[in-house]
């Protein structure tokens, strides 16, 4: 979850909770006879709000509205819940009067995954195009167990990654290298 929603969750969650507290103290304080004994002893829906609920037509309907609107606000903010930092794609236009360009973030992803896995002692690659307060790309790489650790880092930093930032157009994108030797596979055979 990006700090964006992780944000907006704390904000929102608090003036929720803040609402239901205030809620609460106002009913336990009325309850005990805070704002006066006939308040204690009083229904929770006043005669008044019954009698409408029961002689009006558009009450039930309405209710009915304001329910769906509060149902909406809550899948609003699940929909959120499910946003990541995750770039779909990536804008790389200058000049909006030149035209709009766009890369697909998982047609790099491939090219590059592809390129790593043709390094001699690599199993497999993957790779994600974020968005944390900038572009970011994460690669994962799984070795054998026999790889030279030091020459694919080696390769890696010297011909991968100037690909990916010439790519991009992006000579200071921040890439996250992730190494992790020691998968048995058949490559170790080679």
């Amino acid at each position: 979850m990006s700090s964006r929603v992780n944000a907006a969750n704390r904000a929102d969650l608090t003036v929720v909770g803040l609402i239901l507290v205030a809620g609460g103290a106002v009913g336990l304080v009325a309850s005990f006879g805070g704002f006066g004994s006939d308040t204690a002893a009083d229904e929770i829906f006043p005669e008044s709000l019954r009698d409408l609920a029961a002689d009006s037509w558009w009450f039930w309907p309405a209710l009915a509205v304001v329910s769906l609107l509060v149902a909406l606000v809550g899948l609003k903010w699940l929909l959120l819940q499910m946003r990541t930092d995750h770039l779909g794609e990536l804008d790389l236009t200058d000049d909006q009067r030149d035209g709009i360009t766009t890369l697909d973030a998982s047609a790099i992803t491939r090219a590059l995954s592809g390129e790593v896995e043709g390094l001699p002692g690599v199993v497999s690659a993957s790779g994600r195009l974020r968005d944390r307060g900038g572009p970011r790309f994460d690669l994962v790489v799984d070795l054998t167990r026999r790889a030279d650790v030091a020459e694919i880092r080696s390769q890696l930093e010297t011909q991968v990654v100037p690909h990916l930032r010439q790519a991009l157009d992006d000579p200071g994108l921040p890439v996250v290298i992730q190494l992790r030797p020691g998968q048995n596979t058949s490559r170790d055979l080679s």
